[in-house]
């Protein structure tokens, strides 16, 4: 996003961010104005999406941010997101594990690869 003259918006520190305007079925036709940067959730957010967010008026205004996380508290937005993700992606490897079926070891101790073909795997090259 860059602003009137076609530059990149950016911060003090030199780090590029988008404005971000929304609409809430709580403010009617009002909008509300926040900033985001590149990991920030604003930018994944849809339609529909129920969000925790605080408010300020600022005159005819609104601005809107993510609520700082308390101390002890609940993780930021973002977090909880990646965190559900990972959780996600967890149980989808657990599922695909649970179907594998690992034989017990040769009574040496060294590992049975006789049965490899079984579960869609290739024996080790010899190599």
């Amino acid at each position: 996003m860059t602003n009137k003259e076609g530059q990149p918006y950016l911060d003090r520190q030199q780090r590029p961010y988008s404005r971000v305007i929304i609409q809430t079925e709580q403010h009617g036709k009002r909008w509300l104005s926040g900033f985001a940067y590149q990991d920030s959730p604003f930018l994944g957010w849809r339609i529909g999406d129920e969000v925790e967010i605080e408010i300020e008026e600022k005159g005819q205004y609104l601005n809107f941010w993510l609520p700082k996380p308390a101390s002890g508290g609940a993780l930021p937005l973002n977090f909880t997101t990646r965190f559900s993700a990972i959780e996600q992606k967890v149980n989808e490897i657990h599922q695909m594990l649970s179907s594998v079926s690992i034989e017990p070891a040769a009574p040496d101790g060294s590992p049975d690869v006789t049965d490899l073909g079984k579960n869609g795997l290739e024996p080790p090259l010899p190599f």
